[in-house]
């Protein structure tokens, strides 16, 4: 038995469990990387935040929006107020786009209030006079004495909860024999898990002072917004092997999570996911080589180069002006010549003085593409 396993068999069973948490300790959806955390601490963390929640498959026929255009009613479990991620799904379960359904109709207007509650009210008398025996699959969480109603999904939803899928993925990585991998940084919201681990077995000093460590991340959504999967992953190291910025490449593997609204089974999702691994663990000596390629290099004018990436792919101007400031501070001014592998560096640079984590991963995903497909030919 691997330790993960033993871990799963110690924290698993309150994933079905109803039990209260008094401390659920799920962030908000938004927050920045978490603390550095150990694993121990990483898999505790995602056992109190199961701890408390159950799934039911309820009729459409139960829910009615209430009047103050916040509170959900369901006839058999009593009344909700609806979190962002509730609100979220639900919009998606109408067809309609969140941003007009709860953002543009102002609570502070009691005509638009009361259009939107006979928007959604509506929608729900519709699917019912379709389908009498429509169900949703909800998601309640068992706080104190109260009940949460974390996400309203289809009924075909086939939930993969975090724990499991970090389990399976790090015992699969165990078993393929590149030597175990280290937690590197992890973010855990009320919508996703997000954990990158290095792979020691696939450290490379690509320049002096410059250490590259190939690594894997794992991202998953127990609330169905975000796929089961795993991807291939260059992370720099700093002198206290701490991660920085690096380079992901989500566009290399099929993700399993798309299979949650195809009437597969959690088994299902789980193999998929370890069948996965030793394929992503295999990319990262092709992702090596190609960096290596980029040192040598010649581009002539890396401002342009910036310039002419930042276009193709809608780089946000402040990511922009960032990495041309670590352009310049590297020696290299407008109209100079560079190497491709300097560019790189310069939008690495712009990933560390990001202002949030979704800009980080923006330029992350970004500098994995161009990698992958030699965009700085």
């Amino acid at each position: 038995m691997t330790t993960l396993q033993s871990q799963f068999n110690l924290f698993g069973s309150a994933l079905m469990s109803r039990a209260a948490s008094p401390n659920p300790t799920t962030l908000h959806s938004g927050e920045e990387l978490s603390q550095p955390l150990t694993l121990d601490e990483l898999v505790m963390q995602l056992n109190e935040a199961a701890q408390g929640c159950f799934d039911e498959k309820v009729p459409v026929s139960e829910f009615y929006l209430m009047d103050d255009g916040e509170t959900l009613s369901i006839d058999s479990y009593g009344q909700f107020r609806l979190n962002l991620i509730a609100k979220q799904s639900l919009a998606a379960r109408f067809d309609l786009p969140y941003k007009k359904l709860w953002q543009d109709w102002s609570n502070d207007d009691a005509r638009l209030l009361a259009q939107r509650c006979n928007t959604v009210n509506n929608e729900i008398y519709r699917i019912t006079q379709g389908r009498s025996d429509a169900e949703w699959f909800c998601r309640f969480r068992e706080v104190g004495e109260a009940f949460n109603l974390r996400v309203v999904l289809s009924s075909a939803y086939t939930p993969a909860d975090n724990l499991p899928v970090l389990t399976t993925v790090l015992d699969a990585v165990e078993e393929a024999g590149y030597g175990g991998s280290t937690l590197s940084d992890a973010l855990v919201t009320d919508s996703v898990l997000w954990a990158r681990f290095a792979i020691p077995g696939f450290t490379r000093d690509l320049r002096p002072g410059e250490t590259w460590t190939g690594a894997i991340r794992i991202s998953n959504s127990e609330v169905g917004t975000k796929a089961a999967a795993v991807y291939a992953h260059l992370c720099r190291t700093n002198e206290l092997g701490e991660a920085l910025p690096g380079l992901s490449f989500s566009g290399t593997l099929k993700r399993a999570g798309w299979e949650r609204h195809a009437g597969t089974t959690t088994e299902r999702i789980l193999a998929r996911l370890q069948k996965n691994v030793p394929e992503v663990l295999d990319q990262l000596d092709g992702y090596f080589a190609k960096l290596v390629e980029f040192k040598d290099l010649p581009i002539h004018d890396p401002h342009k180069a910036v310039q002419t990436i930042a276009r193709e792919h809608r780089v946000p101007d402040r990511l922009v002006q960032l990495a041309q400031t670590a352009l310049v501070e590297a020696g290299f001014p407008p109209e100079s010549v560079s190497t491709g592998y300097d560019v790189i560096t310069a939008f690495l640079k712009a990933a560390e003085d990001a202002k949030d984590f979704e800009e980080q991963f923006y330029v992350e995903s970004l500098l994995g593409y161009m990698v992958k497909v030699s965009r700085l030919r």
